[in-house]
């Protein structure tokens, strides 16, 4: 029989994570805020659900009939219309929101996908001890935060090895067992930079130096100022306006490094030749300042 695909969504089978449901919510909804009232109404959902009924019911506001428990201990959230539960036939036309619920996927979903298997075990094991709604939480479960830091500088975290003499490598893991544990080996990610912002550079300190970047106190102070820095140096290039400008994130260049021009340096629109030479720069101040 074939182990089935760790995901985010469902991790184990203690709890599951129902934060893009339904798939209209305002903005800066957690379920968490919510959870004695959210808690009745999954409870209410399954009791009245048919799994035999096929009629078509809209929802309506923020909440939906067909969200509920999908064990007996009442531990995993999640959509009683999902195709998994029928053998991949999707009754989830019965909302009229098919299209969206199907396409319904966090980033951080999509990056967790992309991590090896020993990175998604080293990175579950320190929320293992959370319910549904605690892990569901942006707020609550630093997981989703950690994510945005992208899979490649994840990756090395994952698999770095502890050397002592005379003993051979052993894998980093010691770290995962607690939130508190991985903070204390790697202080870095205890700052309030924005991940996405930040990502590509990094990633490219990491590739360079090592992790050993992320276990320094100093780590975010040194990321702050040389931020500040390749902003000037970004401002001094200066791009004239022009009609052959597009949308940053549209352009043929790394995710990562996209996400640094638009976020880090507020860039919304600029050329391709522009956008190379931004990277030149950022690249050479990287490899000048932490070589």
């Amino acid at each position: 029989m074939t182990k089935a695909k760790t995901t985010l969504c469902f991790p184990d089978g203690e709890k599951s994570c129902f934060g893009c449901c339904p798939p209209i919510r305002p903005a800066g909804y957690d379920h968490l805020d919510y959870r004695g009232m959210i808690s009745r109404m999954l409870l209410e959902n399954t009791k009245a659900f048919n799994p035999a009924r096929q009629d078509i019911r809209p929802i309506t506001g923020f909440s939906c009939w067909a969200i509920g428990y999908l064990d007996e201990s009442y531990s995993t959230v999640g959509c009683l219309l999902h195709p998994y539960r029928y053998g991949g036939v999707d009754m989830r036309y019965r909302v009229s929101f098919e299209d969206k619920c199907r396409r319904e996927t966090c980033e951080e979903a999509k990056i967790f996908q992309a991590l090896s298997c020993r990175a998604q075990t080293a990175l579950l094991r320190p929320v293992k001890g959370m319910d549904s709604f605690t892990y569901s939480s942006g707020k609550a479960n630093p997981l989703f935060r950690m994510l945005m830091w992208g899979s490649p500088l994840l990756e090395s975290v994952a698999n770095e090895t502890d050397e002592a003499e005379g003993h051979l490598p052993r894998h980093n893991e010691a770290p995962f067992k607690s939130w508190n544990n991985f903070i204390r080996r790697y202080p870095f990610f205890a700052s309030s930079l924005n991940p996405k912002a930040h990502s590509y550079i990094v990633t490219s300190i990491v590739q360079r130096l090592g992790t050993i970047f992320l276990r320094k106190d100093e780590s975010r102070d040194e990321l702050e100022l040389f931020s500040a820095a390749a902003l000037a140096r970004i401002r001094k290039l200066g791009h004239v306006e022009s009609g052959r400008q597009t949308w940053t994130h549209l352009l043929d260049l790394p995710k990562p490094f996209l996400d640094y021009l638009r976020l880090g340096a507020g860039i919304a629109r600029i050329t391709q030749e522009g956008a190379l030479e931004i990277k030149a720069a950022l690249d050479s101040m990287i490899a000048t300042a932490f070589f």
